[in-house]
């Protein structure tokens, strides 16, 4: 298939291709040996922690970070309105393709994952360090005189946590 290119709304300077890719249009406007030399430039993705592309582009003189399959998708299935996400039809987050992304709502995006993928969502793991018994241990600790970096390190918790115990905002007594 051949590499089309279009206008992303909202960035005039910027085009998305079908084959997942970005380009700046505004580049050699400088004054070096290089100036005008180049009419578009291929713009770089990084990764994000969670597996997504994302690009910085700069709009009003302004640098922000965008999800490169938000933008391609923008370009060209529609405007995406309001909580709409962008599912990666075969779950690899890094394939911006247009033919790899849909438009779907939450819930779809959710049964696409867990149907079509196999892939469940993790239980939290909920690992509590303290208990309402050891709660009024450091209270009478405190009481005591200790003080409050001590029990933080005997207790394995910041100082923070310990003035929150102290003061009845956590497990209260």
């Amino acid at each position: 298939m051949d590499e089309t290119w279009k206008a992303i709304p909202g960035f005039p300077f910027y085009e998305a291709s079908n084959q997942g890719r970005i380009r700046s249009l505004k580049t050699g406007t400088g004054t070096g040996a290089k100036a005008g030399s180049n009419p578009s430039r291929l713009m770089k993705t990084a990764s994000h922690p969670r597996g997504y592309q994302i690009i910085t582009m700069y709009t009003e003189g302004k640098r922000k970070c965008y999800y490169a399959h938000r933008l391609i998708a923008s370009a060209f299935i529609d405007e995406i309105a309001g909580k709409l996400q962008i599912n990666h039809i075969n779950g690899i987050k890094s394939d911006n393709r247009i033919s790899n992304l849909e438009i779907v709502t939450q819930a779809q995006n959710i049964k696409h994952r867990s149907e079509s993928l196999g892939i469940k969502k993790k239980p939290k793991a909920t690992v509590r360090k303290l208990d309402p018994e050891k709660a009024a241990q450091i209270r009478e600790k405190r009481a005591a005189g200790m003080t409050m970096s001590k029990l933080a390190s005997q207790y394995g918790v910041s100082e923070a946590t310990i003035s929150y115990i102290i003061s009845g905002k956590l497990w209260k007594p």
